[in-house]
């Protein structure tokens, strides 16, 4: 029984590294995303500028 608990224990541990591992690389996709539609915005406008002038 004791090593039941103990594989559980361990088991567990290792899926809540993952769920933190996942929830970092989610942030970091949707900052990424982010920060690319700004920076694409950013670059149409840029764009549209010159071509005005």
């Amino acid at each position: 029984m004791n090593n039941l608990v103990e594989f559980l224990r361990m088991f567990f541990s290792y899926v809540l590294v993952f769920i933190v591992y996942v929830a970092v690389a989610g942030v970091g996709i949707f900052c990424g995303l982010t920060w690319n539609k700004k920076k694409a915005v950013k670059a149409v406008v840029t764009t549209q500028e010159k071509e005005n002038e």
